[in-house]
């Protein structure tokens, strides 16, 4: 087994030294288990099997990226051996929000970045925070979002691509499958609902609509044919 040494100043990716050590061990795990099996590999691919190893998201993915970029020009890299070492090569790629985008992809100084699937390391599905199916207190993400899970849209008739309308009604936020009545429909907007079933709601989209401090938990519930959102006390 492989160990990577090295110093990284943690205080400039906004975390506690608890929650960055825990995410640190993820990709330490996971470089050395991916130099282990002669992988190309790219930042993206740590971090979704360091999600999928947590089973929940620990850091956004700008967060990790950063670290294994660290990790690498740091010199701090894993190898397998003396003969073999790894290297890297901004190249394009195709990403998994199918865009043409360029990334540093690593590899085995014996084979070509170009044979690089950037399908190899699967997608996973995980919890982000209390990202749950029933009614009951949720948290902002990592990534200062409001997840609201496709079970919970599932009981409003929202599916996948359906546009989900967010409105105003007192002090709480109303989501709806359709316009709802509200005193200034004009304010109303809509998201997307993404491909695993979930809305996803910024923190400025928050802030804007409850006119208000954003707290850290809310409370969500069903209430006839809408979702809720209401700031915990």
């Amino acid at each position: 087994m492989v160990r990577i040494v090295g110093v990284i100043n943690f205080k400039e990716f906004e975390m506690t030294m608890v929650a960055a050590n825990t995410v640190m061990e993820k990709i330490e795990e996971v470089l050395n288990e991916f130099v282990a099996e002669d992988r190309i590999f790219s930042a993206f691919d740590v971090t979704k099997r360091v999600r999928e190893k947590a089973g929940k998201v620990l850091a956004t993915h700008k967060r990790i990226q950063a670290m294994v970029h660290q990790i690498y020009t740091d010199g701090n890299f894993p190898s397998k051996d003396f003969v073999t070492s790894y290297i890297r090569i901004l190249m394009p790629v195709d990403a998994a929000v199918s865009m043409r985008v360029r990334a540093w992809i690593y590899y085995p100084s014996s084979e070509n970045p170009y044979d690089y699937d950037p399908e190899a390391v699967k997608n996973v599905t995980v919890e982000d925070d209390l990202d749950k199916g029933s009614p009951g207190k949720y948290s902002l993400t990592t990534a200062d979002r409001l997840n609201v899970s496709g079970d919970l849209l599932n009981k409003i008739g929202a599916k996948p691509k359906d546009y989900i309308w967010i409105s105003v009604e007192g002090e709480k936020m109303v989501l709806s499958p359709r316009v709802f009545p509200c005193a200034n429909p004009g304010d109303q907007k809509n998201l997307i609902v993404n491909k695993d079933g979930r809305v996803r709601i910024p923190k400025k989209v928050i802030e804007e609509y409850l006119d208000c401090a954003v707290p850290s938990s809310f409370n969500i519930e069903i209430e006839k044919d809408y979702i809720s959102i209401s700031p915990c006390d």
